[in-house]
């Protein structure tokens, strides 16, 4: 699968990680884990994890279900998570933005987050909806900030 980087040229953001990745136009399949690795030099400032999410008007779910894995440098203990995404209101009107037929959304997902040692992260991401392909969602991307 083709991985984009982008914008890691946004320093005067924050911006210590930025990476999306596109999806499968059949669906993301669970058996299907997207991989992300970032570099950790300043342990000593906090971050933002934002989960960032592109879909159609399609998508036919209001939430989204993932397990997040997360390796740290030299061997440490790897954690994982699970996490529901809400992407619409009871009502229905997605929470994210976007003209046309794509609709994006970024999540705040860890606040004021220290890393306890400096080095190579590894995260891997995978869906944990109750269907084995998950239609209409494009791209997926996580984004680690300082925190302001």
């Amino acid at each position: 699968m083709l991985m984009m980087v982008i914008g890691l040229a946004g320093c005067d953001r924050g911006v210590l990680f930025e990476q999306f990745v596109p999806l499968d136009k059949k669906g993301w399949g669970y058996e299907q884990v997207l991989p992300f690795e970032l570099e950790v030099q300043d342990v000593s400032v906090p971050y933002d994890v934002f989960i960032n999410l592109r879909h159609t008007n399609d998508y036919p779910y209001a939430n989204l279900w993932i397990m997040v894995y997360s390796y740290p440098p030299d061997g440490g203990t790897p954690t994982q998570q699970r996490m529901e995404l809400k992407l619409a209101t009871n009502d229905g009107k997605w929470l994210g933005t976007g003209l046309g037929a794509n609709v994006n959304h970024q999540i705040k997902v860890r606040d004021m987050m220290k890393f306890q040692a400096p080095g190579k992260y590894s995260l891997a991401i995978q869906h944990d909806m109750r269907v084995q392909s998950v239609p209409a969602l494009t791209h997926f991307g996580i984004t680690v900030a300082k925190s302001k």
